[in-house]
């Protein structure tokens, strides 16, 4: 799971991705991204959501997608 090499394996955390995870797949706002994509963006807002932020560039270490699609996706 992504959230532990980047120290965020909170219950807090995870409570928030999965929220914002259900209310993009819900909503097809990012259909036809990858899921890497998803996944950067979600855990991305989760983390600013509960004041554990983290550098987008440092979730993209753990993921095989560009920050230009990231911000691109993440914008919407």
């Amino acid at each position: 799971m992504l959230a532990l090499p980047l120290n965020l394996n909170h219950e807090d955390v995870k409570k928030k991705a999965y929220e914002f995870l259900e209310k993009v797949e819900d909503s097809k706002v990012l259909k036809g991204k990858s899921l890497d994509v998803k996944v950067a963006c979600v855990m991305f807002a989760a983390a600013s959501a509960t004041k554990k932020r983290r550098k987008i560039t440092t979730i993209l270490e753990y993921l095989n997608t560009s920050e230009r699609e990231v911000n691109r996706s993440f914008k919407k």
